[in-house]
């Protein structure tokens, strides 16, 4: 006679295939992949500074805690593990864009104590020694943005003490001059960030005659062309601070026209994709000053909501999971593994039951 137990084998596979498939086609809620903290404290509060990746530090210049103006430049990455003074500008400057040609970092006008400027510094780390250039900008300005793209350093807007800037520099580093750009920003721009991804150089923001400004402008220097693209930042804003990391720029806080902003925005050239991320700076900043460096972004000081300079090294960093983070094909099959057991227990017992 055929025993009338159930034969739970076909069932049991066809439940285990079936966790498996529902664990795994379960997407977990991802954030935006980094981690965002203060990571250092520098000597004294400050913003208004301006900040270059030499390949071995971050070196940060000048900036004013609202009292003084400082000349001061400030060291922190692979050579010193704490931000530490090394050596000084001949003069004190703030809202003085700076870059990095691959051996001197360059700083363009801005302000001393006294006065605006339109000069240019340049800064050896070997020597901790400043040169003053003979090539001047045409007037004085601060709140300009510059970049470098494997050649030359351009220079963007900028308030001149008069009215707010829309032409563009470019400056030769081994030439020691200045070349007007025929292109020019749609309108003059101030407390504007910029970035080079390699092609381009894209320019977030600013605080125009108007306000400020949410656009997005594109440079091209090889064809000397500008454009404003269709994607925006998700609100105006101005005193931001920028990286560009390969794939993606980053954009933090800034000022709306009333308040600081915590703020951090993805954008995508490729996509033209912008994105404000979940993450958020510690708290609302403006003017501070940014670097890309090691995988990670230092964001440096800043002005607070409450009009109070910060002395915060904030560090962005790809999120690392924890060891313990069981993926969901593993689950999925420790599920599988769970009911078979079970089931297997259930038809033994089933077995031994008299027909």
């Amino acid at each position: 006679m055929r025993s009338t137990h159930l034969n739970w084998t076909r069932p049991a596979v066809i439940m285990a295939v079936c966790a498996v498939m529902a664990v795994t086609t379960i997407q977990p809620v991802r954030g935006s992949g980094w981690t965002v903290e203060v990571s250092d404290h520098m000597p004294r509060a400050l913003f208004r500074a301006s900040a270059v990746w030499a390949g071995f530090d971050a070196l940060v210049f000048g900036g004013t805690d609202d009292i003084d103006v400082f000349s001061a430049v400030l060291y922190y990455g692979l050579s010193s593990s704490d931000p530490i003074v090394k050596g000084h500008l001949t003069d004190a400057t703030m809202t003085s864009p700076a870059i990095w040609d691959g051996q001197y970092a360059f700083i363009f006008a801005g302000q001393n104590r006294s006065e605006m400027q339109s000069r240019v510094l340049r800064y050896d780390p070997s020597t901790s020694l400043t040169k003053v250039m003979s090539a001047r900008l045409p007037t004085t300005r601060i709140g300009a943005s510059a970049v470098w793209d494997g050649h030359d350093a351009f220079i963007f807007g900028g308030h001149n003490g008069t009215a707010i800037e829309k032409k563009i520099y470019k400056y030769n580093t081994t030439t020691d001059t200045f070349t007007l750009m025929s292109a020019e920003l749609p309108v003059g721009s101030g407390g504007n960030s910029a970035v080079w991804t390699g092609t381009s150089i894209y320019i977030f923001g600013g605080k125009t005659g108007a306000g400020a400004s949410g656009q997005i402008l594109k440079y091209d220097p090889l064809a000397d062309t500008m454009t404003k693209i269709s994607a925006t930042l998700p609100s105006p804003r101005f005193h931001t601070s920028a990286v560009w990391t390969g794939e993606d720029a980053y954009i933090f806080g800034g000022n709306d026209g009333v308040h600081a902003l915590a703020d951090i925005v993805r954008f995508n050239p490729a996509t033209g994709m912008v994105e404000q991320l979940a993450e958020r700076l510690p708290g609302p900043r403006e003017m501070t000053t940014a670097v890309w460096a090691k995988n990670r972004a230092y964001v440096f000081g800043g002005l607070s909501d409450v009009i109070l300079p910060l002395d915060e090294i904030v560090r962005m960093q790809p999120l690392v999971k924890p060891k313990t983070d069981w993926s969901a094909l593993q689950i999925g099959i420790i599920i599988a593994v769970a009911v078979l057991v079970v089931v297997a227990i259930a038809s033994l017992s089933l077995r031994k039951k008299p027909t």
